[in-house]
């Protein structure tokens, strides 16, 4: 088990390897903690999360034991970054009031390969995507997964109750 951030440094080195086929999929347990799970070929990672403030997250993550969800399974456009050129943030923008055609117009943008964070450089707009969201808390992946879960949980109420009771509760 790793701090978030760390899982965070590694999945970004990793993807910047090879940024073809990756699924994200987001979502809050009932403890109201954030779960992200990002997946890439035949392995998978958790991220469980608190936010201590609008620009914080703590938390912590690990490598998934066994994948068999149908949610990280390939779909039609896998998750990445893909740059946009003037031309299409023009177009984008002159699409905002006709929600199809701007719809229909991420799609097109959506179906160009992922690239790398590095290549973005000299990029002055991205888009980044897709994210499946849960409204209800992620179901386990496996019986294994669910005791990875468990863990982080654990330990992320150890860390929050330690370090950041002072979140936990409503102001008032």
């Amino acid at each position: 088990m790793l701090s978030s951030e760390e899982v965070l440094r590694q999945l970004a080195k990793l993807y910047n390897e090879n940024p073809n086929g990756w699924r994200v999929l987001v979502g809050r347990d009932a403890t109201g903690f954030y779960d992200t799970i990002v997946s890439h070929e035949k392995e998978a990672w958790q991220v469980k999360e608190h936010q201590v403030n609008p620009y914080q997250f703590v938390g912590f993550g690990s490598k998934v034991p066994e994948v068999t969800d149908p949610l990280l399974a390939a779909d039609e456009h896998s998750f990445g970054l893909r740059p946009l050129s003037e031309r299409q943030m023009r177009e984008l923008m002159a699409a905002e009031e006709n929600q199809r055609y701007a719809g229909e117009l991420i799609a097109k943008f959506m179906s160009e390969a992922p690239t790398s964070a590095i290549e973005l450089s000299g990029s002055r707009a991205v888009l980044q995507g897709p994210v499946a969201y849960s409204p209800n808390p992620l179901e386990s992946i496996s019986s294994a997964q669910a005791r990875l879960d468990a863990e982080l949980r654990s330990e992320l109420r150890r860390l929050v109750g330690r370090r950041f009771r002072h979140t936990m509760t409503p102001y008032g």
